[in-house]
């Protein structure tokens, strides 16, 4: 079976946690009106990691009959034989070895990873993780706040009652700081604190009513009063070729978009999400209210809808990078565009420069040496495609390694022309020429 993405080799550990910070929702989607037959991302995720448990520290060995993933993840046999599927389509694993049959024995796989995988998968960084997370804990817990809390999700009057909507009631006044000089209700002003007959009442200076000290803003919840501290600003996020729409977008593509960052994409933005609701509008017309829309959301969700929209990111994101690397110099490493950034997340695209790798001084390294530099120019001109990354850096290293053991550098060349037009690497290339 050809693979649709080049692919590489991973332990067990890295491949778990890869999948942890996967996004599969909708990746597997149902019929036509996306009710039937899809998979979910909670579901595609139990078998991925159920799959990952046979395997051997190092990633190999993996070869779990259907039925038994079946009942260990606790999915349906015929969703499990989907996402198995999809994981060989993705790239996800590789088979090594196939099984005999009529002996009883199953094939046996290997765990991979797609060479470029934010082209494959929706994988949450770090900071996206921990900014989803920190959402999902202010959502729940402003579900349980009265009115001074954030607006809860729509919730259901009984069992069989019709769709109802909190809505929020009007904000509780603020409690102002006391002021110098105020009395009680039947004394006149004084130069201190009096009580209602006029007395001035001593005692110990309070930093909240001592007008000589600066005071700290008092709000009024259903806690009762308290200081508060002026609100942290969010350190500001690199520009990308999907920004944030800034304004409030309309309530239907408000529910969506909430949708989407609650199914599992939270770099969903809002335009994508007015592309998700014009196809619920195409498909159902007149009839997509916002109402309508909440039952979509807790029912089968926006899943199927989005997938196309997310696939035609990752087309604009390929052809994004393909124009980078043709206007932009090579970095210090021999990357091409390696100092510009990801026009989707903003990481730097050369792996070394954005780990910090310093460049050394030996002609044999980053594509500095004559000799290297002529074999890769030779592969890139008799290669039909664009190299990727993964497997320029792969070339230069080969490269070296022929060049140390001797090669000279119109062996290299020659040898580049002959790996590029049958894409392959230059060591399998010298193992082809020789063979008769």
């Amino acid at each position: 079976m050809s693979l649709r993405f080049e692919v590489r080799p991973v332990d067990r550990f890295e491949w778990e946690k890869t999948i942890r910070r996967a996004r599969f929702g909708g990746l597997i989607a149902g019929n036509s009106k996306g009710s039937r037959g899809g998979v979910s991302g909670a579901a595609f995720k139990a078998v991925a990691m159920t799959w990952a448990t046979h395997a051997n520290p190092d990633g190999t060995e993996v070869y779990p009959g259907d039925a038994l993933l079946s009942v260990e993840s606790e999915v349906g046999l015929k969703a499990v034989k989907a996402i198995k599927a999809m994981m060989l389509e993705l790239g996800l694993s590789v088979r090594t070895k196939a099984g005999a049959r009529r002996l009883g024995q199953s094939d046996v796989y290997r765990l991979t990873l797609p060479v470029d995988l934010s082209a494959v998968l929706t994988v949450l960084s770090p900071d996206d993780l921990r900014a989803a997370s920190v959402s999902t804990y202010e959502r729940d817990r402003g579900s349980q706040t009265g009115s001074g809390g954030p607006v809860t999700k729509p919730v259901h009057k009984g069992s069989a009652g019709p769709l109802m909507e909190i809505v929020p009631g009007p904000e509780d006044p603020k409690e102002q700081a006391v002021e110098a000089g105020q009395t009680g209700h039947d004394s006149d002003l004084n130069d201190r604190y009096t009580g209602s007959d006029g007395t001035v009442v001593t005692g110990p200076e309070d930093p909240h009513t001592n007008p000589d000290q600066p005071r700290k803003e008092i709000t009024t919840s259903a806690a009762g009063s308290r200081p508060t501290a002026p609100p942290t600003v969010p350190a500001p996020r690199q520009a990308a070729l999907f920004p944030k729409t800034v304004g409030r977008p309309p309530e239907a593509v408000r529910i969506v978009l909430d949708s989407l960052h609650a199914s599992g994409h939270p770099d969903a933005t809002v335009e994508e999400a007015r592309a998700v609701h014009r196809a619920v509008v195409a498909q159902y017309g007149t009839k997509v209210t916002p109402n309508y829309l909440r039952g979509i959301s807790n029912g089968s969700g926006f899943g199927g809808y989005y997938a196309p929209v997310r696939a035609d990111r990752a087309l604009r994101v390929e052809a994004a990078l393909k124009q980078i690397r043709k206007t932009e110099p090579p970095c210090e490493h021999g990357t091409p565009a390696g100092r510009a950034t990801h026009p989707s997340n903003g990481a730097v695209l050369c792996p070394e420069c954005r780990s910090g790798v310093a460049v050394r001084d030996e002609p044999t390294h980053g594509g500095t040496d004559p000799s290297i530099t002529a074999a890769l120019d030779a592969y890139r001109r008799a290669h039909p495609g664009a190299l990727r990354t993964a497997l320029l850096l792969e070339l230069t290293r080969q490269a070296a390694a022929l060049h140390k053991a001797g090669a000279t550098a119109d062996q290299l060349a020659a040898l580049g022309t002959y790996a590029g037009q049958a894409g392959i690497g230059l060591l399998e290339a010298v193992q082809q020429r020789r063979t008769p």
